[in-house]
């Protein structure tokens, strides 16, 4: 495919997308939940198909009418899957679902594309292990494919790094509440922080209670059952950041709908970095207007919990005045690409001044050309 983009001057409204990291998360619940649950707004996309399919092949009854699931939950009761189950480029459905296979009394083989099957996994293996679930790699090196043995979740002290993902975490709290003793989570070099809030915000919308330490540890009561209900997925801040940039960088004025305030989305972050480089924000009940100025001006900023924007901020320190220094961003090297060194290859392209390490991008505004 190419696409040729002119220099333009943009106006208007859009609305977000729903939620990817939402979606995920609450079709997980609704599958794990006691009774039936109506979701409304999902996002219709390769990587939540792939956590719909693999629910499926676990027992689950899913129906899909455009963006709206109805979901008959297994309160927490899955079946065996006869067949290795496919999960594409979904990273979110990889972690996540590993830990839920745990739930299975019996073997679940996993497996996905070749970018998948690199990507790290081997932090989740021994905090599994001592919640009882064993999960081991089928070709060496801690990626997929891999075999997981499930059966019965003991819960109890599980010590984990999230350095690398924190999927990692939020895979251990979707699964704890069906522990028999008290699941007590301690973690250390966690990145990512507010996609584990989230993670906890949607347990406790399903009736899971969990105490949060200030992501240095939680605690989950054993035995907790989620609860069907009607939920309604919010929309998304990580898509919604692209607009954003586009107002910024062409000295616009864009107004996104859909949008909550009091998410726990980390990305909408984004807006009060723009602010400080210059843009004006106006945020109402359920939207967002955000406005350019004739001058933006660099920051430096630390993204070690927010990966998903890096790229929206690099595009728009592009063209602002000085050099844009993004910290703390080594995790991103582990994600579908190496997001370092892509962002900054394809920015060299256009003209733009970076200089990159494994924890860094700085990059110099000009006047980037095609």
């Amino acid at each position: 495919m190419k696409v040729e983009l002119t220099k333009s001057k943009v106006h208007g409204a859009v609305t977000a997308p729903p939620s990817k990291s939402v979606s995920h998360r609450a079709i997980i619940a609704a599958a794990l939940s006691h009774g039936t649950s109506k979701l409304t707004n999902v996002l219709v996309a390769d990587d939540t198909k792939r956590t719909i399919n693999a629910l499926r092949q676990f027992g689950v009854t899913i129906t899909k009418k455009n963006a709206t699931l109805i979901v008959r939950g297994s309160g927490g009761k899955l079946q065996r899957s006869g067949d290795a189950i496919e999960l594409g480029n979904s990273g979110s459905s990889m972690r996540f679902l590993t830990a839920v296979a745990g739930l299975v009394r019996g073997v679940t083989v996993f497996t996905g594309e070749q970018r998948l099957c690199e990507r790290p996994m081997r932090d989740l293996f021994g905090p599994l292990k001592k919640m009882g679930v064993t999960a081991r790699p089928l070709q060496g090196g801690g990626c997929l494919p891999l075999r997981v043995l499930g059966g019965t979740i003991r819960g109890g002290e599980i010590p984990i790094n999230g350095n690398i993902s924190s999927q990692f975490i939020s895979a251990l709290l979707l699964i704890a509440p069906f522990a028999k003793n008290t699941t007590t989570i301690l973690t250390q070099d966690v990145r990512s922080r507010p996609y584990i809030e989230l993670t906890i915000k949607i347990m406790n919308d399903f009736g899971v209670a969990v105490a949060n330490n200030s992501c240095h540890s939680f605690i989950v009561p054993p035995t907790q059952k989620y609860i069907a209900r009607t939920y309604e997925v919010e929309g998304d801040y990580s898509s919604s950041s692209y607009f954003f940039a586009l107002a910024a960088i062409t000295r616009s004025a864009l107004t996104v709908k859909n949008l909550n305030p009091d998410s726990k989305q980390g990305d909408k972050f984004l807006l009060t970095l723009l602010q400080g480089m210059g843009c004006e924000i106006d945020g109402k009940e359920d939207e967002v207007t955000i406005s350019g100025t004739k001058k933006l001006s660099a920051i430096t900023a630390d993204l070690g919990d927010y990966p998903d924007i890096v790229q929206s901020l690099a595009v728009v320190a592009a063209f602002a005045k000085g050099t844009t220094k993004i910290t703390n961003i080594g995790h991103l090297k582990h994600k579908e690409t190496d997001r370092i060194e892509a962002t900054a290859h394809e920015l060299k392209k256009m003209g733009v001044r970076v200089i990159h390490n494994d924890h860094s991008l700085e990059i110099t505004g000009g006047c980037p050309h095609g």
